[in-house]
Parts: C-alpha cells; sequence; structure tokens
C-alpha cells in the first residue's frame, strides 16, 4: 500500500513539474511592422529556402490589412528564418527573403526589403 501510495505522489509531483517546464517555454510576441509605401493585404511565411508558403497572417488582423507604419502580431509562429511574399494594396506583390524573427521583438518589412515584385 505504502509504495502504491508513494508511487502515485512521484507521478503526481513529475506531471506538476513536467506542466511547470512547459508553460515556462511560451513564445512571447513577435510583430512584423509594415514600413513600406503601401498597406500589405497579404503576408504569408515559409521557412527560409523553402516554396512553401503558409496561410495569410493578414487575416489575424482586426480589419484584416497592415496599414502603413502598423503592427502585426503574429500568432502561431516559432522563432526562425523565413521568406515572405507580400501583396500590396497598390497591387504589386513581392518577396522577402531572410527575414530572421525573434523570440519577442519587432521585425520591419521596409521597401529596401522587398524584392522580384510583379504587378
Amino acid at each position: 500500500m505504502r509504495l502504491l501510495l508513494t508511487t502515485c505522489v512521484l507521478i503526481g509531483a513529475l506531471g506538476f513539474w513536467t506542466t511547470a517546464q512547459a508553460e515556462q517555454i511560451q513564445v512571447k510576441s513577435m510583430k512584423i511592422w509594415n514600413l513600406t509605401a503601401a498597406t500589405i493585404t497579404d503576408l504569408r511565411l515559409a521557412p527560409a529556402g523553402k516554396a512553401t508558403f503558409g496561410r495569410n497572417l493578414v487575416l489575424d488582423d482586426k480589419d484584416g490589412e497592415i496599414n502603413i507604419d502598423e503592427r502585426l502580431t503574429l500568432k502561431d509562429v516559432a522563432p526562425g528564418d523565413y521568406d515572405v511574399t507580400v501583396a500590396l494594396s497598390n497591387k504589386r506583390h513581392c518577396k522577402v527573403q531572410g527575414l530572421k524573427l525573434e523570440d519577442g521583438q519587432i521585425v520591419s518589412i521596409e521597401e529596401k526589403d522587398l524584392r522580384d515584385c510583379s504587378r
């Protein structure tokens, strides 16, 4: 009986410790700051060097676009190096390569970062 009770206590303590550790590893919010000359209407990320772009992150914004000088809080995005595609309100579609997203940081996208733009 003592062995069973001791085992239950140890398992419970291990579960509590594991949960506490998982909560400490939470990612702080990261933001993308639009410093381009137009509103961003579509923004998608792919791991750097890959062409597997994800969902349109602009849809997480309350008005569905990232206005000039506005910051978008990224949801469900891990820190890392990313390639980006953006669609702008002036009908341009551009790429940004090697955008480094770091835990708790704000990263800007500026006109000088836009590459391979088309209409």
